[in-house]
């Protein structure tokens, strides 16, 4: 949590790297095996993926990216019988904030969620 460029440049530059790099590497290896088992490739998006994020901008753009490569890559492979779906949870009551440095109160309470309440409600494509 703070302006980017005051931010930890290597601990940005590592969110990048699995929110994208990572991501994408692993979405597309294994395409040939989903192919012929009719497989899916489920990726976790954000609530954050669909907004700017002033004070998160990093995060929030790397989730902003998970949902867009997801959706093409949904529409790509869709035809060959490999589903692509995209998980978009809410913020939850966990150690993410904590970590995040995201002070309690931030979020308005409608959007929060604990993981026993995340487990409950999934949503796919």
């Amino acid at each position: 949590m703070g302006f980017a460029a005051s931010l930890d440049r290597q601990q940005q530059l590592a969110m990048i790297d699995l929110n994208v790099r990572v991501l994408t590497e692993l979405s597309l290896r294994f395409v040939p095996s989903l192919t012929r088992h009719r497989g899916g490739i489920l990726n976790v998006a954000s609530v954050a993926s669909f907004m700017p994020g002033p004070g998160m901008a990093v995060y929030h753009a790397t989730k902003a990216y998970v949902l867009s490569f997801s959706e093409a890559l949904h529409r790509e492979l869709g035809g060959q019988g490999v589903r692509v779906t995209r998980a978009v949870p809410r913020p939850g009551r966990d150690e993410f904030m904590a970590l995040a440095g995201i002070p309690d109160g931030n979020y308005a309470s409608f959007l929060m969620r604990s993981a026993s309440e995340s487990r409950r409600k999934v949503t796919t494509d």
